[in-house]
């Protein structure tokens, strides 16, 4: 009996063993940084975060950093920010809304994350955060595949489930939601929003600040435009234009936007 335990002990041994080796070569090219820096500073002190936006999209942010902590803690997740008072003091799973972005002010050397998926407004929220004295760290989560030939931007947002194949450009604050994929060598542009289940293909780029909305379907080589909307379900098969809303099967072009009224509601 004692040999046979011994033996059953060794062999859960070697099966913890695999099993860590093979999570650390599925999530290599996302997390060997933490693998590494939590060799080197054991005791090293905690990145602290706040999450900048309190609906939906500040649920997921913390899920992804919370799921990130799982991995290796990395984050000291202090709360939320958002400039509605009607929401100042309630709770989110647990962290509290501690005020809006002027609770910044006296603070030192806080990570921000940018939980809003308007690209017009995340810029200018932006803008408002570099007068304080805060950085933007981007965040992935464990579970998504990304080749180590991507280059990411700071302040940038990529949910779990998503697939990035090599030679890609993603951009600053950029959103990318749960399960959507970007294809081979494209160029994903500062503050663009890519929501739930979008695919991306290869040779696509997508200019500044463009929203993509869940599920649509972007062809090969395509150009989206700066700032333009392409609607819920769409199949882009050619360029989108600048400042321009697109929609439908095959997507077509419905008006310009041409100023913040005349902006769809996202």
């Amino acid at each position: 009996m004692k040999i046979g335990n011994k033996i059953l002990k060794g062999f859960e041994f070697w099966l913890a063993v695999f099993n860590i080796s093979d999570w650390m070569y599925r999530n290599h090219n996302n997390y060997e940084w933490i693998y590494c820096n939590h060799m080197k500073k054991k005791n090293r002190k905690l990145k602290k975060i706040i999450i900048v936006g309190a609906g939906g999209m500040g649920k997921e942010v913390l899920w992804t950093l919370m799921d990130i902590n799982k991995v290796s803690n990395v984050f000291d997740v202090i709360g939320f920010l958002d400039d509605d008072k009607k929401l100042h003091g309630k709770k989110i799973n647990g962290y509290s809304i501690l005020g809006g972005i002027n609770w910044l002010s006296n603070k030192k050397k806080i990570g921000c994350i940018i939980a809003i998926g308007d690209s017009r407004i995340r810029e200018k929220v932006v803008k408002k955060l570099k007068n304080f004295d805060v950085s933007f760290p981007s965040i992935i989560h464990p579970s998504v595949i990304m080749s180590e030939f991507v280059t990411v931007g700071k302040g940038t947002i990529i949910h779990a489930g998503a697939i990035v194949p090599p030679d890609s450009e993603i951009g600053n604050f950029v959103f990318i939601n749960l399960r959507s994929q970007i294809g081979h060598d494209c160029k994903i542009k500062d503050f663009v929003s890519i929501m739930a289940g979008v695919t991306v293909t290869g040779d696509t780029i997508i200019e500044k600040g463009a929203y993509i909305a869940s599920g649509v379907t972007v062809g090969d080589d395509i150009k989206i435009g700066k700032w333009s909307v392409v609607g819920i379900g769409s199949a882009i098969g050619n360029d989108v234009k600048p400042y321009s809303l697109y929609l439908g099967n095959p997507g077509n072009f419905i008006r310009k936007i041409k100023d913040e009224k005349s902006r769809p509601r996202l």
